[in-house]
């Protein structure tokens, strides 16, 4: 697999389940690119095929994993299955209350970003 990312460049954002033939994938522009170093992020103009990188614009499009191509003809990659459970179970809730949207947000996030991750709310909140 090859090609660069910008910002400012589109490419089509194929789903796990996307069909070739049927190209219905959707067409985005790369916002912003970032690595991820610790607990720091760092803006970058170019990232290469192979690096693992922050891309700014897909959090509405990308559950767990998605194919970015610059045509919609292509095969996606399908997602990882991985044969082992979560192994800790942690209950969160914000200090205050009024931060339960912030939390909720915090954590749709993280489960879109980690594949090992498994977010359940229960019914308590």
């Amino acid at each position: 697999f090859s090609g660069t990312l910008r910002p400012g460049r589109s490419v089509h954002v194929l789903s796990p389940r996307h069909d070739p033939r049927r190209p219905d994938a959707e067409e985005i522009r790369i916002e912003n690119l970032y690595v991820l170093m610790g607990r720091e992020v760092e803006s970058i103009d170019v990232v290469s095929a192979g690096n693992v990188a922050g891309i700014g614009g897909l959090e509405t499009l990308v559950l767990k994993s998605a194919t970015l191509s610059s045509t919609p003809f292509c095969p996606a990659f399908r997602s990882l299955h991985f044969d082992a459970a979560p192994i800790v179970r942690v209950a969160v809730e914000p200090v205050h209350p009024s931060h339960i949207g912030r939390l909720r947000d915090g954590l749709r996030l993280l489960n879109q970003a980690d594949p090992c991750v498994e977010v359940i709310v229960q019914e308590t909140g």
